[in-house]
């Protein structure tokens, strides 16, 4: 259960797990979008903030193989693009060490 903000959606990525949130912002309603789009989680809006629809969310995801694959396909793209990221810090880090030498 989250409230689908961009960190917790992706650390919920990272470690592949679904999510089922319940947003509170605009924000995270987009998030959120994005994370049915890819079938990794449901988002329970505002007006459907009851008992039983926040139990069958999460009876459905907890259930399915569907959400939990999906969940760990995100994990496997954060996983790629760990090399690339590394690399655009030690580039950024790189020029900032060069331009201090300069001064």
């Amino acid at each position: 259960m989250s409230h689908g903000g961009q960190s917790t959606i992706q650390s919920a990525f990272a470690a592949g797990v679904p999510i089922v949130a319940t947003p509170n912002q605009a924000e995270q309603r987009f998030n959120l979008k994005n994370v049915e789009r890819c079938h990794a989680g449901i988002c329970i809006p505002r007006e459907e903030w009851r008992e039983g629809a926040i139990r069958e969310a999460l009876l459905r995801v907890g259930g399915s193989t569907q959400y939990k694959v999906a969940a760990l396909g995100m994990k496997d793209k954060y996983e790629q693009g760990k090399d690339a990221l590394e690399r655009a810090a030690e580039i950024v880090l790189n020029e900032v060490y060069q331009s201090l030498e300069v001064v």
